[in-house]
């Protein structure tokens, strides 16, 4: 693997990765590198670099609870049945 493709996939500050935008260089756990980063929301998390990079975690969980909150409005939809 070249030096240029291991920078491509190297996010940089201001880099945008679903809803969060990457601010800075988090703490190293166990040998894993992190990435802090800002959601939309405004909510500041180190999140793993790899979950980032491969599209896996989108937003700190904000878009899932506005995706619960759209399908469970009250007497609109019904939960989904599971069988």
């Amino acid at each position: 693997m070249s030096q240029e493709e291991k920078t491509d996939d190297c996010p940089e500050l201001g880099d945008k990765h679903g809803r969060f935008v990457v601010i800075g260089n988090g703490e190293s756990k166990g040998g894993k590198k992190y990435l802090k980063v800002k959601c939309s929301c405004g909510t500041i998390k180190d999140v793993l670099k790899w979950n980032i990079t491969s599209g896996h975690i989108v937003s700190c969980g904000c878009a899932a609870r506005e995706a619960q909150r759209k399908y469970f409005r009250t007497g609109t939809k019904k939960a989904p049945v599971k069988i």
